[in-house]
């Protein structure tokens, strides 16, 4: 048995553009967006391949392809998260000692193998595979682990059984579970539905800076149109806090008016087109007059103050 390892971290050149894209990777997967998260991963996949041609050498991908694997998990795409996770696995085999084949079992990779019916006697025949070619070192630190991974996933394939995955639930099967949202942690998120990905970027920013928190929005819910106004109503009465932004009247006047009668502390936003239209708020004075605090921005960056002054850091 050869004593070490051949070196198969990520390179110092690349290391910071593939933890770049795995961080915003991450927060897109938070956000609900799997598919422009999949896109990153995929982006971070193509940097490491790349690197791999240039260095005739074989790098570890075991996370990027995990990561990839739940994108595609959350986006109900079986075959492919299999294929994903069982890449990461073999990665994490090539990436332990010769020998200590078992000690892959220990990722998340082969947990999450067991998870879709993925028994030890499945995975066998793969780890001896890989312990014979490892005994080379120049095969082991030029293996093609995606070659390698290919001639065994029909045969995973075959004993997989993957779930389908609820990414837009019912409130009443929420209801059923006892899975509504926590107050004490929970902020509601409201404003138009034409403006959708504005208020996903709006999340986005939350998260960054108020991770202890878990954001809510009425499009994260499966909800039928003569249910939109109570099923919205039930989701804010759960949350603890809310953010609604105002910058074009729809629905969530309607939102604002509850919050209030529930004691929801809330925080008012618009989009101000200079500095000056900060102070003029385009809403009624029936809104205006609520209680709650009202800030206008200009810039989506002004918004991680707004929201650090709105809620404390721990909930």
């Amino acid at each position: 048995m050869i004593s070490q390892n051949p070196n198969r971290e990520i390179p110092q050149d690349i290391v910071h553009t593939v933890n770049g894209l795995r961080a915003v990777a991450t927060i897109e997967l938070r956000n609900g967006n799997y598919k422009r998260a999949e896109s990153l991963y995929m982006r971070e996949l193509e940097v490491i391949m790349q690197k791999e041609k240039e260095k005739q050498a074989s790098i570890h991908k075991g996370a990027t392809y995990y990561n990839l694997g739940l994108s595609r998990l959350l986006q109900n795409r079986g075959e492919d998260t299999l294929r994903d996770i069982f890449q990461a696995y073999v990665e994490d085999i090539f990436n332990v000692s010769l020998g200590k084949e078992d000690e892959a079992d220990g990722a998340p990779a082969r947990r999450t193998l067991s998870d879709l019916g993925i028994s030890d006697e499945d995975l066998k025949p793969v780890k001896l595979h890989a312990r014979e070619l490892k005994k080379d070192p120049q095969k082991w630190a030029t293996i093609d682990s995606t070659a390698f991974a290919a001639q065994y996933i029909e045969a995973i394939l075959k004993k997989a059984k993957i779930p389908a995955i609820e990414t837009r639930p019912t409130l009443e099967k929420l209801r059923d579970v006892g899975q509504l949202p926590d107050k004490k942690t929970s902020v509601f998120i409201g404003g138009p539905f034409k403006i959708a990905a504005y208020l996903r970027e709006l999340r986005r920013v939350f998260l960054q800076v108020r991770p202890r928190y878990t954001p809510y929005m009425s499009l994260d819910f499966t909800i039928e149109d003569e249910r939109t106004h109570d099923d919205c109503m039930e989701i804010l009465s759960n949350c603890g806090h809310a953010i609604f932004d105002v910058s074009t009247e729809a629905g969530q006047y309607a939102e604002i008016e509850h919050a209030r009668m529930k004691n929801i502390l809330s925080l008012l936003l618009f989009s101000a087109a200079e500095e000056k239209d900060k102070t003029k708020p385009p809403i009624p004075a029936m809104i205006r007059t609520v209680g709650f605090p009202i800030k206008g921005f200009c810039y989506l960056s002004e918004l991680e103050k707004i929201i650090k002054d709105f809620l404390p850091e721990q909930p």
